[in-house]
């Protein structure tokens, strides 16, 4: 592997004729990044990978990283790849989202630009949970609703109603708070004959 362009000179010499030609040696760019899993919840995080054509320098090669919605998913400003290895992974971290997003990470080397795309997704409501399940009417009860990611800055808004709204009052919302996947909120319920 070599830095920069490389122009080496071959020579072959047989009774006195002599033949000549050069061979120009290219250094290592960047052929491809990569992201996986392509699709996440906001705070889930993601791993790319870049691949170089042809392998690392000595001492390695750093490759520039840039995401262009930095407060969807952010990358580190760059990411080596190490000496005579043609691959490096680096951590994607992502945030809480109102709605689905796409983002397009890329990765630079020289003038050589390669890009990947994948999907920050909005939280979806996963399940809700009593405590305790039986309780005697006239006293207090919970509920914990549970996100699939993180509620994005602001929060998370989920609508409630109650079945029976004279037995058990639940609030016409409740909002997860950013960066949660849970809330609990109270329940209070009233008196029954049966």
């Amino acid at each position: 592997p070599v830095s920069s362009i490389t122009n080496v000179s071959i020579n072959a010499r047989l009774n006195g004729f002599v033949c000549q030609m050069t061979v120009t040696v290219l250094p290592s760019v960047v052929q491809s990044v990569s992201v996986s899993p392509q699709v996440v919840k906001g705070g889930v995080p993601s791993t790319g990978t870049v691949t170089l054509k042809g392998n690392a320098i000595a001492g390695g090669l750093s490759v520039l990283l840039a995401s262009n919605k930095t407060l969807v998913a952010s990358v580190p400003a760059s990411v080596v790849v190490p000496a005579q290895s043609n691959q490096a992974t680096f951590p994607i971290t992502t945030y809480g989202v109102n709605s689905n997003q796409g983002v397009v990470i890329t990765a630079t080397t020289g003038a050589v630009s390669r890009t990947a795309f994948f999907a920050v997704n909005a939280p979806s409501l996963v399940s809700i949970a009593t405590n305790p399940g039986t309780l005697t009417g006239g006293t207090m009860g919970s509920m914990t609703i549970t996100l699939d990611g993180i509620a994005p800055t602001g929060g998370f808004s989920v609508v409630l109603f109650s079945g029976a709204p004279g037995i058990a009052t639940l609030p016409a919302s409740a909002v997860v708070n950013a960066d949660q996947t849970t809330r609990t909120i109270n329940v209070p319920t009233t008196s029954v004959s049966s």
